[in-house]
């Protein structure tokens, strides 16, 4: 078995990027399962481990609070909202694939300045 320290992503930063845009956009099932950093992997919103999670019911995206259990996070966003972030997920995806940065993960100029001077 592999420790913590011992394991190292095979991928390339640009391509683990892509693949965590394409998961949120494409497989990942929005109201049927929930995004849990705690447990650390996939489970459907029926699953034990959320049975105290408010707003199951709801079709709509899931966002466990890995301190507050029965916190559901997706309570502040309304449902035009989680349209916005599925379709910036989706377009954050299509310009991985192209082979571009997706908006907000660019370098600014500001930013590389300030990199030069630190």
């Amino acid at each position: 078995q592999t420790s913590c320290e011992d394991w190292r992503c095979p991928l390339r930063l640009p391509e683990l990027v892509a693949r965590f845009f394409f998961f949120y956009a494409e497989i990942f099932a929005w109201g049927r399962e929930v995004v849990s950093i705690r447990l650390g992997r996939r489970e459907n919103i029926d699953a034990h481990s959320f049975s105290n999670l408010s707003h199951r019911e709801l079709p709509k995206i899931h966002v466990e609070d890995p301190l507050e259990l029965e916190r559901n996070l997706s309570c502040v966003m309304g449902m035009e909202d989680e349209q916005r972030l599925l379709v910036a997920l989706q377009e954050a995806w299509c310009t991985a694939c192209a082979g571009a940065s997706p908006a907000g993960l660019a370098e600014s100029p500001e930013r590389r300045h300030l990199q030069d001077v630190l």
